[in-house]
């Protein structure tokens, strides 16, 4: 379990029976169908960023909420791109800058980093570093 209260705002992950977000008394709420997933998230002033990935598979998903707990985008990340694999490696970490969601990524197949729109979760660049 991640808990945070960043900007007067509770944000609670786990694992769950599915995945869904709910927003309730000031409180974000995001429930995941697996506990094998890696989540991180930040909170700028009332909105909600956060990736999903797995450590052991290519790829990672950004979604944006607003203070109202309505999904503001989903993005499927590029990344590094499909690979094939038998054993696989995958840390992933972001920041928020001004209107951009920057994602850096580090996978057994290279490494990548990846600037998204911070409102429409638009790709804005993808840069893959070795392979």
């Amino acid at each position: 379990m991640l808990m945070s209260n960043l900007s007067g705002l509770e944000c609670t992950l786990w694992a769950g029976e599915e995945s869904i977000v709910k927003y309730e008394e000031g409180k974000y709420r995001i429930f995941f169908k697996t506990d094998w997933e890696k989540v991180d998230h930040q909170i700028i002033g009332n909105e909600l960023y956060f990736i999903r990935y797995c450590p052991i598979a290519t790829g990672c998903m950004l979604y944006k909420y607003d203070a109202a707990g309505n999904k503001v985008f989903e993005a499927i990340l590029n990344g590094v791109g499909d690979v094939s694999h038998s054993k696989y490696s995958n840390r992933v970490a972001f920041f928020i800058d001004k209107e951009k969601v920057i994602i850096i990524g580090n996978e057994s197949h290279g490494r990548y980093y990846e600037e998204r729109n911070g409102k429409d979760g638009s790709l804005i660049i993808n840069k893959v570093i070795g392979n």
